[in-house]
């Protein structure tokens, strides 16, 4: 995967955030169809906002997603 760096006059960075997703009182429902739609949902926010996901673990009560933000400005 390419890395790329942000570039400004004085810094050179490179930002990735992690996400952490919980359910209320953790209940298992990340399961079957609702994991699908909910990996559809990300990924489409994702696309839009040209964000880069970089990798997407979902158990049944909560899921990581580490993403890298290119737009920042």
């Amino acid at each position: 995967m390419e890395q790329a760096y942000r570039r400004i006059q004085t810094t050179v960075s490179l930002i990735h955030y992690h996400f952490v997703f919980c359910l209320r009182y953790r209940r298992k429902v990340l399961v079957n169809k609702v994991e699908e739609r909910f990996k559809q949902l990300v990924t489409e926010i994702c696309e839009e906002n040209q964000w880069v996901i970089v990798a997407m673990e979902v158990m049944p009560d909560h899921c990581h997603y580490p993403l890298i933000l290119h737009q920042i400005s």
